[in-house]
């Protein structure tokens, strides 16, 4: 697996939240198509958590996680169907999958990062006004529409991070993903969720950190793309 890192830009204000103004939502079907859940926009929002679900689905969906909206920590889930139905001929159309509430979901939170893995979304950190930065890693099971807080078998996990990134080197069908940088950090971890244990691929350095970076899969290379780059003092 190669791994090459892109430098988008050096310096700035680092500490502005970056991400999509959107919200998401369910899974079309004749229950996630409530009126309540369906076809209602999502508040804007910055510092949202966001993946792609592709495979194997008759919708291809954007679903996008949290974010910072006039300075309170979001927790609601959403997903956006982004391929026009040929039979309903609806496209585009958001659904709310979660509103966030409940004690077994996720607090709100900027910054987090997220995957499509094994047909559901895993989101791991993120940074909330009240509490500070997570080393959390959550599961939302689309199937049963719901959350879970995801343990290592170990109890080994990274160093608590906003602002980094993660990707899935074999897929949405494979078992791993990795996050890379976030908080200063250039360090890049994996995760199997066969085995529910942690790997830290790279450790991090002192001589540089990343505060904001995006992944994507390009066939067996990992390509990462820096937007906010921390120089040291």
């Amino acid at each position: 697996m190669t791994m090459v890192v892109m430098m988008m830009c050096v310096g700035g204000v680092v500490n502005a939240p970056l991400g999509v103004e959107a919200q998401t939502s369910v899974t079309p079907s004749a229950t996630s198509r409530d009126p309540n859940r369906f076809g209602v926009d999502p508040e804007r929002r910055s510092g949202a958590a966001s993946a792609m679900f592709t495979t194997g689905a008759t919708y291809k969906r954007l679903v996008v996680f949290g974010g910072l909206y006039d300075g309170n920590a979001l927790a609601d889930l959403w997903e956006l169907d982004i391929v026009k139905d040929a039979t309903s001929g609806e496209y585009g159309n958001w659904t709310r999958l979660h509103d966030g509430s409940g004690t077994d979901a996720p607090w709100g939170r900027t910054g987090a990062t997220a995957c499509a893995l094994g047909g559901n979304l895993y989101v791991f950190g993120g940074y909330s006004p009240g509490y500070g930065d997570f080393d959390e890693l959550w599961k939302f099971d689309r199937t049963a529409e719901s959350w879970s807080r995801v343990e290592a078998s170990d109890g080994v996990v990274p160093p608590k991070r906003n602002g980094g990134t993660m990707t899935t080197p074999d897929g949405e069908s494979g078992s791993t993903f990795l996050i890379f940088g976030g908080n200063g950090l250039n360090d890049v971890w994996e995760f199997d969720i066969s085995t529910m244990t942690w790997t830290m691929v790279r450790s991090s350095t002192v001589s540089s950190g990343v505060l904001r970076a995006y992944a994507w899969t390009l066939s067996t290379t990992v390509v990462v793309l820096v937007s906010l780059f921390a120089s040291p003092a």
